[in-house]
């Protein structure tokens, strides 16, 4: 399990949509056969058709590799929800798991990566 500090995650978050804040998500077409009987809008690993270039996919994705998590790691938790992947790999508290759900859906939901990060903003509120 990576230990974290959940402002640093939150700072993660806040670089990876600030290298491309109008990014609009999309998912890969071929969902994997391991993910078929799972929700099939969370993909944290993305390859181009013939399996190569193998980079993160989805926002929570980018925030988790760049956390230090592994593509292969990420790519046995293909369809689990953004919650779910954070408390299987990371101590981050219910806050951040929060917030990175919320972006996560934003950016499901057709929004650009800097709105999913307002929506996130708003969602972390651990002094409140």
């Amino acid at each position: 399990m990576l230990k974290v500090v959940d402002e640093e995650v939150m700072d993660i978050l806040r670089e990876v949509v600030a290298e491309n804040p109008g990014y609009i998500y999309k998912a890969p077409p071929e969902v994997p056969p391991h993910v078929k009987d799972v929700d099939t809008k969370c993909h944290y690993v993305h390859t181009d058709p013939d399996g190569s270039n193998v980079r993160p996919g989805c926002v929570v994705g980018h925030v988790l590799h760049h956390m230090g998590i592994p593509l292969d790691t990420l790519k046995l938790h293909e369809g689990a929800p953004a919650t779910t992947v954070l408390y299987r790999l990371t101590d981050a508290d219910e806050y951040v798991r929060s917030a990175l759900e919320m972006a996560q859906t934003w950016q499901d939901s057709g929004y650009p990566w800097a709105e999913a990060l307002n929506a996130a903003e708003k969602a972390y509120a651990p002094d409140a």
